[in-house]
């Protein structure tokens, strides 16, 4: 829901927010190309020494706001694909503790563009989930040697 600021006429605030709910299905089919997209260049474009395959998540993992799932030598890593930077950060910001990364893809991006963009998202989650697994096989090795 849009924000009405000081000052701003209300029939302003109610034309965008109605706008803005007109383009939902707009919105969901630019969504849908945008991760075909990207899926497209992570299947042809994308070679990391762990991956295996990418494909799109099924319903179930779809409704917790994973877009693209990402087969690994570590497991499963989890993509969300946003439009706009501004919706990144949301995202981000709402769901802080959960393992998704989140690539912005619009029209604007070339392919090589998106590759540089997910190729350093993943790296990173991948090192992230390798140094979060490393420490728990410390923490456990300490406490058994105590």
């Amino acid at each position: 829901m849009l924000k009405r600021y000081e000052g701003e006429p209300v029939a302003l605030t109610r034309a965008f927010t109605g706008a803005h709910r007109s383009k939902g299905l707009h919105g969901m089919a630019r969504g849908k190309h945008h991760e075909a997209r990207l899926l497209m260049v992570i299947e042809i474009h994308f070679r990391a020494r762990w991956y295996v395959k990418a494909r799109r998540a099924p319903k179930r993992e779809d409704q917790s706001g994973i877009d693209i799932v990402v087969e690994s030598s570590i497991g499963p890593l989890y993509v969300q694909v946003k439009s706009s930077p501004g919706a990144a950060r949301e995202f981000s910001y709402r769901r802080r503790r959960a393992r998704i990364t989140v690539v912005v893809v619009n029209e604007c991006f070339t392919d090589l563009e998106i590759l540089k963009n997910v190729e350093q998202k993943l790296h990173m989650l991948f090192r992230h989930i390798l140094a979060v697994r490393r420490g728990r096989r410390r923490k456990k090795r300490a406490s058994v040697s105590n």
